[in-house]
């Protein structure tokens, strides 16, 4: 005959459960982290994307036969669609899924990005990669408090709701 379980064993029971549960709940949030690291990377390269797209006017030159114009020092490159650092922009998600922290980022492959961004003896700067991440900082918390937000209440509706009974019985 199995033995009658006391309130302290089913107490634990409950709390065995409730330990899973709050594994499951974690292991959704770093899921969704990395999906979340890697959105805001893309943020981050579309905004890039977005500054040196923009045309130049400061100093003219050629470039394949084509009249160009440089931008303002202090202002991000104006970069051509079919030239070398546009198409060298990239996003990355870099972490494992399910490994903390997510890591994600995103830059540039173009060897001379380097020298744009922070300018030589003899080329001014023309940042453009520290300006879009200083504006993803700038609204990435919301971003990971909803993603986060999401992720547990999805998985919190997939898991079965715990019953405790307690006989306090004589």
């Amino acid at each position: 005959m199995a033995k009658k379980s006391t309130p302290t064993q089913k107490v634990y029971r409950v709390l065995k459960e409730v330990d899973v549960r709050v594994k499951k709940l974690v292991l959704s949030g770093i899921f969704q982290m990395r999906a979340t690291s890697g959105k805001v990377a893309d943020m981050g390269k579309k905004r890039v994307v977005a500054s040196i797209s923009q045309k130049g006017s400061y100093k003219p030159y050629y470039k394949k036969g084509k009249l160009r114009y440089s931008s303002q020092p202090g202002n991000p490159p104006a970069a051509d669609k079919d030239g070398d650092l546009m198409p060298s922009i990239y996003s990355e998600i870099k972490s494992k899924p399910n490994q903390n922290p997510a890591v994600s980022e995103f830059g540039s492959t173009a060897p001379f990005a380097r020298k744009l961004e922070f300018g030589t003896t003899s080329v001014p700067a023309r940042p453009f990669m520290l300006p879009a991440r200083q504006q993803i900082v700038q609204i990435v918390r919301p971003i990971v408090m909803s993603d986060l937000g999401r992720a547990y209440a999805k998985k919190a509706k997939t898991m079965k709701p715990v019953n405790i009974d307690f006989d306090m019985g004589a």
